[in-house]
């Protein structure tokens, strides 16, 4: 609820055994404050008997703390 996906483009999808990586291009607007995160990801799933059973993501944390850290202070701007 609190952002706008403008973007979310999975690239180098590689199979592998039972699992799948891909990397993940995004650009995410928060809607309070219009400012936008743009950066990529990895998505790690594995899969058994055709179906997915786990999901796991990896993002750059320090990047995604500041984001919030950004979009708290902006938001409490009057």
């Amino acid at each position: 609820d609190q952002f706008d996906t403008l973007r979310y483009d999975p690239r180098s999808i590689r199979p592998l055994g039972n699992t799948v990586s891909a990397m993940v291009d995004y650009v995410f607007r928060h809607k309070v404050t219009g400012e936008t995160l743009e950066g990529s990801m990895r998505h790690v799933a594995t899969v058994r008997n055709g179906r997915l059973v786990r999901l796991e993501e990896y993002h750059d944390v320090a990047l995604v703390r500041a984001f919030k850290r950004l979009v708290a202070h902006a938001a409490t701007k009057d």
